[in-house]
């Protein structure tokens, strides 16, 4: 009895061993059906964990979606595509990536594993998956054109902040099924929806201008300015309320507040807090940033592009920049006599007008106050080389404040030569090239 349990045991063995060698004919030859989409994916068997299954089925179903055939429907689609940018292949493959994302309806119909592979076999009927592609279109048709109506009355409100968001996340809905012709009726009409939206978010974008209380305005490099720049924005004629306004140099570099929303009135305010460039004409840009009405990241790459490629209503100030005004005290002896002509003084004046600083003559028409204070005293003499050095403090101070911004002595800076007198001018010199440098960087 025990043999031919043991015989029983080996033959049931051998049995399953040749049955799950054997391959079944869709693992050998790739099953056609005309009535079907048909997915069959394969995974390297990992001992470890079970991830291979996982794996073999992406595989299958990406090869069902690549199966679906992306078709771009209509002109104007294409010139959308085209105006914003986007490659028919770029375009096909968000598609198809979409298409895998959204499958559902399929079938497991078999699977097949040796020691070293996983294998699977899905199935997408052609008529259910229309089917149910049509009502996943028809309720994102439904939605959008929700989204739409709302824009719609919001515009005819007067509410164009609020109008704007919902054209906006009115393609959202719709982003799975750009490559469909997306036809509905609205008011009675037969509409194609994702031209339609797109070419009145244009046409509202169009009506809607930003205007500079001032085009022009006076500003100081280093400093910013004691009042806003203002900008209008309007739908027509009528100031709109709640709308981001997005600020930037369009030429020249400062510190500034990026955004605001528009009031009741219609004005933002943008906030220069200091001009860093020296170029005498700057120029500051306020547009409309789409990315602040709707959510960059709940929108489709291919959306985005098509909302970057609207015409944004937009303005420009110019800014005439000029440089702060100086006032200059220096005081320089060389060995307790005034030098007949300073060394310090014309050399940070140097320094300075090349980073767009001007001169005056009186503290009270000053930006700025410097006080330099200089004198030598001699050094050593070896082998007929005199030494000398010099000891300079300067202050500055900033008059819109009175405050002293920037303070600092520089010992001992050395001169050398074979007259004394001139020794003490040589460490004049050397001490004007050393504290010239420093002293931007303070007042920038």
């Amino acid at each position: 009895m025990r043999k031919i349990i043991v015989f029983l045991f080996i033959f049931l063995f051998v049995c399953f061993s040749v049955y799950a060698a054997k391959k079944p004919d869709w693992v050998n030859k790739r099953p056609i059906d005309n009535n079907s989409y048909i997915g069959i994916g394969v995974a390297e068997k990992d001992t470890e964990t079970s991830e291979y299954i996982q794996k073999a089925k992406d595989r299958a179903l990406r090869e069902i979606a690549s199966e679906i055939t992306v078709t771009i429907s209509g002109a104007t689609l294409n010139q959308i595509l085209e105006k914003a940018g986007v490659v028919k292949e770029e375009f096909e493959s968000q598609i198809q990536s979409s298409t895998q994302a959204q499958l559902e309806g399929y079938e497991l119909v078999d699977t097949w594993e040796d020691k070293n592979q996983y294998w699977v076999y899905y199935m997408l009927s052609k008529d259910k998956y229309a089917q149910l592609r049509k009502e996943k279109i028809d309720k994102a048709l439904a939605l959008s054109l929700d989204f739409f109506n709302k824009a719609e009355q919001n515009r005819t409100n007067g509410q164009i902040a609020e109008a704007l968001q919902l054209y906006l996340q009115a393609f959202n809905p719709i982003e799975p099924f750009l490559s469909e012709s997306l036809e509905t009726i609205y008011n009675g009409q037969n509409i194609y929806l994702l031209n339609t939206i797109h070419s009145t978010l244009q046409q509202v974008l169009g009506t809607i201008s930003i205007k500079p209380l001032q085009p022009e305005i006076t500003a100081t490099i280093g400093r910013g300015l004691d009042d806003p720049i203002l900008f209008k924005a309007l739908y027509l004629q009528t100031p709109i309320a709640n709308l981001p306004i997005h600020f930037s140099f369009l030429k020249g570099e400062g510190e500034l507040i990026e955004y605001d929303k528009t009031a009741v009135s219609g004005l933002a305010s943008c906030r220069i807090s200091n001009i860093l460039s020296a170029d005498k004409m700057q120029v500051i840009k306020a547009e409309l940033p789409m990315d602040k009405l709707v959510a960059q990241d709940e929108l489709n790459p291919i959306i985005q592009d098509i909302i970057k490629s609207l015409i944004i209503p937009s303005a420009n100030v110019l800014l005439n920049v000029s440089g702060p005004q100086v006032f200059v005290e220096s005081v320089e002896l060389n060995f307790g006599k005034p030098l007949d002509v300073n060394y310090i003084e014309p050399k940070l004046k140097e320094k300075l007008s090349e980073n767009g600083y001007s001169f005056v003559d009186m503290k009270s028409d000053a930006d700025y106050v410097m006080i330099i204070e200089a004198q030598s005293r001699k050094g050593s003499t070896i082998y007929n080389m005199c030494s000398a050095y010099v000891d300079v403090t300067i202050s500055v101070m900033d008059m819109s404040t009175f405050e002293e911004i920037y303070k600092n002595t520089f010992s001992n800076v050395k001169g050398i030569n074979t007259d004394m007198d001139k020794a003490g001018l040589a460490a004049f010199d050397n001490a004007a090239k050393q504290i010239s440098a420093e002293i931007i960087e303070i007042m920038q």
